[in-house]
């Protein structure tokens, strides 16, 4: 008996394996995944080593195209700027805050072959050295290109600060 019921188990969950194999939405896992990257290569914690900010800007090739497109209203911006670039920009902000921590909600995706698009909110939280703590939330438009098999930033379209 058992055997019997430690076998319809192994059936069941190897089954249940064959359904979220064929049915998961994979492109949206890995623009989550580079989603999740992103917010990990700007949050940084107290005390953190600069060999860790480092590391983690390092990774702006993995997460953003060759060229990506940046329009913010507030400040005001409408550039192009290499990932590399990206990453210095972020290890500079890194540098001048003692904390941050970036979280997103994806509030839309639409997945039309090799292009996406998407809706997030959002939100920065952070202290920079000698000052208040900060927090901006903001609507930013997304758009991804799987560029050798990995979707990747091409755009970022950034809404002013809807609360700070």
């Amino acid at each position: 008996m058992k055997k019997l019921i430690i076998s319809l188990l192994l059936f069941a969950a190897a089954g249940t394996f064959v359904l979220w194999y064929l049915f998961h939405d994979r492109d949206k896992a890995e623009i989550l995944k580079n989603l999740n990257s992103f917010c990990e290569m700007v949050n940084k914690v107290p005390g953190e080593a600069p060999a860790v900010s480092a590391l983690k800007t390092a990774r702006a090739d993995r997460i953003f195209a060759g060229k990506i497109k940046i329009v913010s209203v507030s400040p005001d911006r409408n550039m192009t700027m290499t990932a590399g670039e990206f990453a210095i920009q972020t290890a500079m902000l890194r540098k001048y805050c003692e904390r941050l921590y970036l979280h997103y909600t994806l509030d839309a995706l639409d997945i039309n072959g090799d292009d996406a698009h998407g809706h997030c909110t959002f939100t920065l939280t952070g202290k920079a050295a000698g000052k208040d703590e900060f927090t901006e939330v903001r609507l930013v438009e997304a758009v991804w290109q799987k560029i050798n098999g990995k979707w990747l930033i091409t755009s970022l379209n950034i809404a002013p600060v809807m609360q700070k």
